[in-house]
């Protein structure tokens, strides 16, 4: 017959605070959870935080462009402003002229 060799007093004690300590932190973790679901600061700041943010990155894809208000104006204001600021001389700008109203003619 084979002898069973039971465990020492301090071997069960040890077991039985590792298992204690172990159910413990199972409930304190589950507490904390909770306790922090119930906080509203904790459930609803992470949201308004991921709105902000998304709010933020919509604003300045928005904002890139030019500003909002300016108009749009046509190649042909833009050949002429150039013109009377003498940045083209009058040859140039008939000849640009010539060709924006061949490209325009074709689409």
């Amino acid at each position: 017959m084979v002898s069973r060799k039971w465990p020492s007093a301090v071997q069960v004690a040890a077991a039985l605070c590792t298992l204690t300590a172990m159910a413990h932190a199972q409930r304190s973790s589950t507490r904390l959870v909770m306790d922090i679901l119930s906080n509203p600061v904790f459930t609803i700041l992470p949201f308004a935080l991921w709105a902000a943010l998304i709010a933020a990155a919509v604003y300045s894809f928005d904002a890139g462009g030019e500003g909002h208000d300016a108009p749009l104006r046509s190649a042909r204001d833009i050949f002429e402003e150039h013109l009377t600021r003498h940045d083209i001389d009058r040859e140039e700008y008939v000849d640009r002229r010539k060709a924006l109203d061949h490209i325009t003619a074709m689409v």
